[in-house]
């Protein structure tokens, strides 16, 4: 029986992390990912994983 509390695993380990963001921000991410022909999560972990290796 699987526990529908939890979201399905993915295949490539990543986690569900919720966030609420401005919606013109929100719009902005979506534009520039289809720009770049990725996902919006890919280009969120891009832009976030930078950050904190700056320090910012």
């Amino acid at each position: 029986m699987m526990d529908e509390s939890r979201p399905p695993e993915r295949a490539d380990g990543r986690k569900k992390f919720v966030v609420y963001l401005d919606p013109k921000l929100i719009q902005l991410i979506k534009v520039r990912a289809l720009s770049e022909e990725r996902h919006a999560y890919q280009l969120v972990e891009e832009l976030l994983t930078k950050a904190v290796e700056r320090g910012d």
